[in-house]
């Protein structure tokens, strides 16, 4: 879903399109497939909010 929004809309950024659908990287990770029961993914989560505030 964030990669078709991403491809539709390519002057947002990602972390717009995340608070946009209201929605977390590892929400969309699960949607592509990914395995995101990884304890760690929280602070996966954290990380990634941090380097997007960054860009």
């Amino acid at each position: 879903m964030i990669t078709d929004a991403g491809h539709a809309h390519p002057t947002v950024s990602v972390r717009r399109l995340y608070e946009l659908h209201d929605v977390g990287c590892s929400w969309d990770l699960h949607q592509l497939g990914w395995d995101v029961t990884n304890r760690d993914q929280p602070l996966a989560d954290d990380i990634q909010a941090v380097v997007l505030g960054w860009s």
